[in-house]
């Protein structure tokens, strides 16, 4: 067994799932949101987890995050959808399925 930073656990941190959490939390906080605006917030209020995920060049970063809001991944609530659907589709998704954000 490895020890990682805070526990004892077989596999290392998957910074890259770590991300799309902080990813959808910024969706989520700002309804309406569009790439460019996410990518700003993304990169100031969680900086460390873009680093820990895609390092540091700023091209590759900016590629990296840009097929993020076009992919498919699920956030916190197990919900499945695309990041750029998501907020698109926010208020909808938040009646029908009875989650208040």
């Amino acid at each position: 067994m490895k020890f990682y930073k805070d526990n004892y656990i077989d596999e290392p941190p998957d910074f890259l799932q770590e991300l799309k959490d902080c990813a959808w939390n910024v969706v989520m906080e700002n309804p309406g949101i569009d790439m460019a605006e996410w990518m700003d917030e993304l990169l100031s209020q969680y900086p460390a987890e873009v680093v820990d995920a895609l390092g540091t060049d700023a091209t590759e970063v900016h590629h990296a995050l840009n097929e993020l809001w076009k992919a498919e991944c699920t956030n916190l609530n197990a919900l499945k959808a695309k990041l750029s659907q998501y907020n698109l589709n926010n208020q909808t998704i938040c009646v029908t399925s009875g989650l208040d954000y």
